[in-house]
């Protein structure tokens, strides 16, 4: 059966001709269900981008790459799987799946939204100050869940963060016209996750969210999903791109990711300090602190998400209490 056939046995409509996303290893598509109302699903089917280099053994580079492309897809599903089960809303659902078997691979998830973390990034002016701590502070929940179950996601970034169907934007007369965001932001995309204290073999996730601290450690560990929501928060507050500290340096046919060194000057707006938002600056900064080059050195890092949500919760209460919305 080929994947058209295997979708209408389960009684899916598939929408090939818009696409909801993608990746290294994959595509997402909308679909329905028939029944169930016509319930939105997304489709995301197995489809690693392979580029093999013109040689003798072309063809056995490609079946390798694409069954490595394959068990990146495999492991990614069968992760989310496990965590819909344990932790439940706090990731995308995955309603099925057919994963051992020849190409297609694919999976049905929930759909979600067409509120997007990278609209609110771009926006984010648009919207008050407690309404945008309250979002990062619920992606550290979700986040936290993971971590709760021994895993440590790798790849936090606005693309892999989802807000549930239904999701809106909001505009509150009260406070001065700003918007508030209502809805569940969840994870997806769990071909980069480990376990924590499982060996550093490869760099895993985007540059621009990856914290330094993996080119140094030999084991994955929490701090690298903090740090990487922590540039989520400086974007999503400051109005200012998070300055990279990572960079990528071709050798060869291959990528080399390299510290930048060069030292981190937080932005923020001048508000921002005229206001008193110095414990919300503290939390972004502490985020975003990696690992003392000396012993002797303060460790800032938070040791866990838990300490990162208290710190948020206890920041947006203060802005609440005061009436401050920006």
């Amino acid at each position: 059966m080929n994947l058209i056939d295997i979708l209408s046995a389960l009684q899916i409509e598939p929408e090939f001709n818009s696409q909801l996303g993608g990746g290294r290893f994959s595509i997402v598509f909308p679909g329905r269900y028939r029944g169930n109302n016509g319930k939105p699903v997304a489709i995301k089917i197995c489809a690693p981008k392979i580029n093999p280099a013109p040689h003798k053994n072309t063809t056995n580079k490609y079946c390798s790459s694409l069954k490595y492309g394959g068990d990146v897809f495999k492991r990614d599903i069968e992760i989310q799987e496990t965590l819909c089960l344990k932790i439940g809303d706090n990731v995308i659902q995955v309603y099925d799946s057919h994963l051992n078997r020849q190409f297609p691979n694919f999976a049905i998830l929930e759909r979600g939204s067409e509120l997007t973390l990278e609209g609110l990034i771009e926006n984010s002016q648009d919207f008050s100050l407690p309404s945008k701590i309250k979002v990062i502070e619920d992606i550290a929940s979700a986040i936290y869940a993971v971590h709760q179950q021994g895993y440590v996601h790798n790849d936090i970034k606005p693309g892999n963060i989802i807000f549930e169907m239904g999701a809106k934007i909001k505009a509150d007369t009260n406070k001065n016209l700003l918007c508030e965001i209502m809805g569940k932001p969840k994870l997806t995309d769990f071909g980069a996750a480990r376990l924590r204290g499982e060996r550093i073999r490869q760099i895993l996730g985007t540059p621009q969210y990856i914290s330094p601290d993996i080119l140094t450690e030999d084991r994955f560990d929490v701090y690298f999903d903090i740090y990487s929501l922590g540039v989520i928060a400086y974007e999503l507050l400051s109005f200012n791109q998070f300055p990279s500290r990572i960079k990528l340096a071709k050798s060869g046919n291959s990528c080399l990711i390299l510290p930048t060194n060069v030292p981190l000057n937080l932005i923020w707006p001048p508000s921002f300090y005229q206001k008193g938002h110095q414990k919300l600056i503290e939390s972004v900064n502490r985020m975003v602190s990696t690992k003392p080059a000396s012993s002797r050195q303060e460790d800032k890092r938070y040791s866990s998400m838990r300490e990162v949500i208290k710190d948020l919760q206890e920041a947006r209460e203060l802005l609440e209490k005061s009436g401050t919305y920006y």
